[in-house]
């Protein structure tokens, strides 16, 4: 025990804390569901870097240079090349199933490369790893026949050829793909192959000159930055509850597939999607209401709710993000033993996206119905799709049935969506047409200091009427405008409407100081920065309540 306690050094204790590390990392990588080829590699990644880490902190416990390099063999052995090839196919298969000519042949180079270095070990250790050293953090090798030409100077050449070869293929896939969700998880890639080269660089210079090397903490650090990406981008935790059973029995009897659903009466998709999810089924909704007002609105407490929405939340999927909405969905669908899935917003997404994406998004959520049947239910109001668009979707999705409302005639409690802070209020004042009405004369009317704003305000006004009373769109996508849009239809000068920097012009800031319009920004599309502004009349307004109850009510 005295010789134990005498003979730790810094790389030891650095070692010791790598091996606790991964081995809490593959823990918690094993509870995740494994679904992809990349995944696997992953975890033989890390199950590598515990071995070496373990092999490394018993062999500097020991006391003579004799007992120590047998077992440095066996951490060479699963060291630098063997990792580096792991991360490399890692990342390959990670952007695509099918890798090209080049990345085959440069993965190929990698594993040749893997195979002369075990050859090396098993012919002649001394080529590459030589009597070892006692330094002040602990033992080192000397460098071996060999090593100068491998690590001139201390500068590992496989590392870094590995490491531009992994960091060149994911800042590709990055800059190739528009989703939010897949450049978030690159990001998390990218940090960790920084790491590990970084890491074996250290070892590389400690070999050479002496000292401590940094390669324990930095290729745990590694591990766990991958981890976070897979965890958080790439493993998908939807994980699928089921709801306490309702009193309310199930009222809708349908064989399992996709549904689009024409929302005759509001919120109907929430009705029957609830009634699944309380009686047994494992839900998954995506919508574009707060998850908290679902929840209280409709009794669902632990059912996993993702918003369709630009706030920073957890529980949020960006609207231009429809790739990583369809992985979410299909990570469900495979994780759940009774899945039902709603997907709310339909008009949104095509506002946002345009319709050719949401088509191709839908086709692909109608085609997982063949590999793994599960309940699917569109949400889209009546009016909310073109008659173009609806026959579109049917001849691309010849499984989609079509759902009106049931036969069983029931009020769906309606979903009140409260007022706070980053939230649209619902609109509150009378919108209905009716013949003959007579129009209320409005106690206050609005005055402009600009010709121009008042003109860019009456245009967004009856744009809003026309999309929501007329077109029946929900309230939430109802009378959106980009700024470039509005002074062509305005006749406007564009300075008038936006200036430099994405700044608004005179007209629309006049509108903004007196809270007569609200705006958005959209990421994602064309635009200064892959950004566009759209703006429409600020509902929540009384003194814009009242012109469109002005202008509604007039011929």
């Amino acid at each position: 025990m005295n010789n134990i306690i005498g003979s730790l050094n810094p790389l030891s204790l650095g070692q010791a804390i790598t091996l606790l590390i991964t081995l809490l990392v593959f823990l918690y990588a094993v509870r995740i569901p494994l679904k992809r080829r990349y995944h696997w590699i992953y975890i033989i990644f890390v199950v590598d870097l515990a071995l070496m880490a373990g092999v490394v902190a018993v062999a500097q416990l020991d006391v003579s240079a004799e007992t120590f390099l047998p077992k440095m063999w066996w951490a060479w052995f699963l060291g630098a090349p063997l990792q580096l090839a792991l991360f490399y196919h890692f990342a390959l298969d990670f952007i695509s199933h099918k890798m090209g000519r080049v990345q085959k042949y440069t993965l190929w180079g990698a594993y040749a490369f893997l195979f002369i270095w075990w050859g090396m070990l098993l012919w002649s250790p001394d080529l590459l790893l030589t009597q070892p050293k006692r330094t002040l953090a602990g033992w080192i090798v000397s460098p071996g026949t060999l090593t100068p030409y491998l690590f001139p100077f201390g500068i590992s050449l496989p590392s870094i050829t590995v490491g531009l070869l992994i960091s060149a293929a994911l800042a590709k896939h990055y800059r190739s793909i528009r989703s939010s969700f897949t450049r978030g998880r690159t990001k998390y890639l990218l940090a960790g192959i920084i790491l590990l080269v970084v890491g074996y660089l250290s070892l590389s210079v400690a070999i050479y000159i002496g000292g401590i090397s940094l390669l324990p903490f930095l290729s745990a650090s590694s591990a766990a930055a991958l981890l976070i990406g897979l965890r958080k981008y790439g493993f998908f935790a939807v994980t699928p509850v089921i709801e306490v059973s309702s009193e309310q029995s199930l009222v809708y009897n349908l064989s399992q597939g996709p549904y689009l659903v024409t929302e005759t009466e509001p919120n109907y998709a929430f009705e029957v999607f609830s009634n699944f999810a309380l009686n047994g089924y494992q839900g998954l909704c995506i919508g574009r209401f707060p998850p908290e007002d679902i929840r209280e609105t409709y009794r669902l407490k632990s059912t996993p709710i993702l918003w369709l929405s630009d706030e920073k939340n957890e529980n949020v999927i960006t609207p231009t993000d429809l790739h990583g909405l369809w992985l979410s969905v299909k990570a469900f669908v495979y994780a759940a033993e009774r899945p039902v899935v709603l997907l709310h917003g339909i008009e949104y997404l095509v506002s946002v996206n345009g319709f050719r994406p949401i088509l191709r998004l839908l086709v692909r959520l109608n085609d997982l119905n063949f590999q793994k049947k599960y309940f699917l239910f569109i949400a889209s109001a009546e009016g909310g799709l073109t008659e173009r668009q609806r026959q579109q979707l049917i001849s691309h999705c010849p499984a989609l049935q079509q759902m009106g409302p049931s036969g069983i005639k029931k009020e769906p409690a309606p979903l009140i969506v409260k007022a706070k802070q980053g939230i649209e209020p619902q609109l509150q004042s009378n919108l209905t047409l009716q013949s003959g009405a007579q129009a209320e004369k409005p106690n206050r009317n609005l005055l402009f200091k600009q010709e121009a704003a008042e003109k860019v305000f009456r245009y967004l006004a009856r744009l809003f009427l026309k999309d929501f009373a007329a077109d029946h769109l929900y309230i939430d996508i109802a009378g959106w405008q980009t700024t470039s849009e509005i002074a062509k239809r305005v006749m406007l000068p564009t300075s008038k409407v936006y200036g430099r920097g994405g700044r608004p012009g005179p007209a629309l800031a006049e509108l903004l100081e007196r809270g007569l319009v609200e705006t958005k920004w959209l990421t994602g599309s064309r635009g200064r920065g892959g950004k566009v502004m759209k703006v429409r009349v600020n509902y929540g307004n009384p003194y814009v309540k009242e012109e469109l109850d002005r202008l509604a009510l007039q011929p």
